[in-house]
Protein backbone atom coordinates (compact mmCIF):
# COMPACT_ATOMS: atom_id res chain seq x y z
CA UNK A 1 0.00 0.00 0.00
CA UNK A 2 1.15 3.76 -0.13
CA UNK A 3 0.98 6.04 2.58
CA UNK A 4 2.84 9.84 3.32
CA UNK A 5 5.30 9.72 5.79
CA UNK A 6 6.86 12.59 7.71
CA UNK A 7 9.94 13.24 9.81
CA UNK A 8 10.52 16.47 11.19
CA UNK A 9 13.08 17.50 14.32
CA UNK A 10 12.39 19.92 17.13
CA UNK A 11 15.06 22.93 17.21
CA UNK A 12 13.87 25.29 20.01
CA UNK A 13 14.98 28.32 21.43
CA UNK A 14 18.93 27.77 23.25
CA UNK A 15 18.98 27.50 27.50
CA UNK A 16 18.15 25.62 30.06
CA UNK A 17 15.33 23.25 29.65
CA UNK A 18 12.54 24.51 31.94
CA UNK A 19 9.56 21.79 30.23
CA UNK A 20 8.10 20.05 27.55
CA UNK A 21 4.36 20.09 27.39
CA UNK A 22 2.47 18.40 24.61
CA UNK A 23 3.79 14.75 24.90
CA UNK A 24 0.95 12.81 26.19
CA UNK A 25 -1.55 14.00 23.51
CA UNK A 26 0.90 13.95 20.77
CA UNK A 27 1.50 10.27 21.93
CA UNK A 28 -1.90 9.43 22.00
CA UNK A 29 -2.51 9.67 17.83
CA UNK A 30 -1.69 6.50 16.32
CA UNK A 31 -0.71 8.39 13.38
CA UNK A 32 2.46 9.11 15.59
CA UNK A 33 4.68 6.81 14.91
CA UNK A 34 7.92 7.94 16.78
CA UNK A 35 8.28 11.09 19.10
CA UNK A 36 11.64 11.15 20.78
CA UNK A 37 13.40 14.16 22.94
CA UNK A 38 17.34 13.96 23.18
CA UNK A 39 17.27 16.58 26.06
CA UNK A 40 15.57 16.57 29.79
CA UNK A 41 14.71 18.93 32.21
CA UNK A 42 17.79 20.89 33.16
CA UNK A 43 19.97 20.14 30.73
CA UNK A 44 21.10 23.21 28.53
CA UNK A 45 20.09 23.16 25.20
CA UNK A 46 22.35 24.47 22.76
CA UNK A 47 21.69 26.98 19.75
CA UNK A 48 22.34 24.07 16.99
CA UNK A 49 25.23 24.71 14.27
CA UNK A 50 24.37 21.36 12.99
CA UNK A 51 21.74 18.80 13.11
CA UNK A 52 23.74 16.21 15.64
CA UNK A 53 22.63 19.01 18.03
CA UNK A 54 18.58 18.43 17.35
CA UNK A 55 16.46 18.54 20.21
CA UNK A 56 14.29 15.78 19.14
CA UNK A 57 12.43 13.96 16.32
CA UNK A 58 8.69 13.10 15.18
CA UNK A 59 7.17 10.96 12.13
CA UNK A 60 3.86 10.64 11.51
CA UNK A 61 1.81 8.84 8.73
CA UNK A 62 -1.01 9.75 6.67
CA UNK A 63 -3.12 8.69 3.54
CA UNK A 64 -1.71 11.59 1.56
CA UNK A 65 0.50 14.36 1.95
CA UNK A 66 -1.86 16.82 2.96
CA UNK A 67 -2.78 14.42 5.64
CA UNK A 68 0.47 14.32 6.43
CA UNK A 69 0.99 18.21 6.60
CA UNK A 70 -1.71 19.19 8.52
CA UNK A 71 -0.42 16.19 10.94
CA UNK A 72 2.83 17.62 10.80
CA UNK A 73 1.72 21.28 11.85
CA UNK A 74 -0.68 19.80 14.77
CA UNK A 75 2.26 18.00 16.34
CA UNK A 76 4.23 21.23 16.33
CA UNK A 77 1.74 23.38 17.82
CA UNK A 78 0.81 21.07 20.29
CA UNK A 79 4.37 20.49 21.78
CA UNK A 80 5.63 23.07 23.65
CA UNK A 81 9.35 23.18 24.49
CA UNK A 82 9.87 25.75 27.26
CA UNK A 83 13.75 27.52 27.51
CA UNK A 84 15.30 29.73 30.02
CA UNK A 85 18.22 32.38 28.78
CA UNK A 86 21.61 31.12 30.26
CA UNK A 87 22.90 34.29 31.88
Amino acid sequence: FQKSVVNRYFFPNPGRLIKIEGIQDVLKQKWVKKLEFWYKVGDNVPQPSNHSQRFGVFIVVGENRGEVDDRTKWVYDKIRIVTEAIV
